[in-house]
């Protein structure tokens, strides 16, 4: 019975996927899950929208502006890549603090790590500026 189980923990190993390839699943459904996917199929919005210009023409519109729990795909999708940006961002710091990266490599990876989380954050800061207009200001 012991050689058994032992056989079957063996093949379980073997079969083991790739540490990369779950990151990469991961991100992937990190970055479906923040982009609103689920609401995106249940609501069945319009990929852009469009607003009226005063002189009666129609200007497409990429956000729907003071209404924080509805969005369009396009706004969906933009707002996913910049939080998955700020992920990929902070694994790059993490990487840069490995004792088996040397000299330049280290300094590019975290200079990498740290101009895509903070790149990442203004993004996101001008994201819900356009969405709510007047948001933190006095």
């Amino acid at each position: 019975m012991l050689k058994l189980a032992q056989r079957i923990v063996n093949k379980l190993e073997e079969r083991r996927p790739q540490p990369m390839v779950v990151f990469a699943l991961t991100l992937c459904t990190y970055f479906f899950v923040t982009s609103g996917t689920a609401y995106n199929l249940i609501k069945d919005p319009p990929a852009v929208g469009a607003t009226r210009l005063p002189d009666g023409r129609q200007e497409v519109s990429m956000f729907v502006q003071y209404r924080l729990n509805a969005q369009y795909i396009m706004e969906g999708l933009c707002g996913g890549f910049f939080y998955t940006l700020g992920g990929l961002g902070l694994v790059l710091l993490d990487v840069c603090r490995s004792p088996k990266l040397k000299g330049f490599v280290k300094g590019f990876t975290f200079k990498c790590g740290a101009f895509a989380f903070l790149l990442s954050i203004a993004l996101v800061s001008i994201f819900v500026r356009f969405k709510m207009p007047n948001y933190l200001q006095y």
